[in-house]
């Protein structure tokens, strides 16, 4: 009778255990949807603005508060929101010859965290920090 009792006193405690595993150490499944819209940032003396479409072609412009010139990019926009941190690549860009690529973290409906483009995947920044850190605004 006592070992009957002690099993089911063992069974319930490794039950327990498992489900607070599970409560505590599950991980985060957010989904996220592609961000549609116009989003605009300020960085390092430049006007950035992002436009994503619904198809995923996105156009990137880069305009400079010191001399006016303009860097205008049109190609195919990807976030991979299953990698930490959630990854951004601009494939297929017309009259250039590399992708870029950055990390991004979406905050909210209106607030995307993203990092210096880089044309190498290799070199893009992994972690956000201060002096990377674009802030790109939706435009409402």
């Amino acid at each position: 009778m006592v070992i009957k009792n002690s099993y089911k006193i063992y069974s319930i405690f490794l039950f327990l255990i498992i489900i607070l595993g599970l409560i505590f150490f599950k991980k985060d499944n957010k989904t996220f949807e592609f961000p549609i819209g116009k989003w605009k940032a300020v960085y390092k003396n430049q006007n950035i603005e992002l436009i994503l479409k619904k198809n995923r072609d996105c156009e990137l412009k880069i305009i400079s508060n010191t001399n006016d010139k303009i860097e205008k990019y049109k190609g195919r926009c990807n976030f991979d929101f299953k990698k930490k941190p959630n990854t951004f690549i601009m494939s297929k860009i017309a009259n250039f010859s590399s992708s870029l690529y950055s990390i991004v973290n979406i905050k909210n409906n209106n607030l995307i965290y993203m990092s210096e483009l880089s044309t190498r995947w290799r070199l893009r920044p992994i972690s956000f920090e201060k002096d990377n850190l674009i802030k790109l605004k939706k435009e409402i």
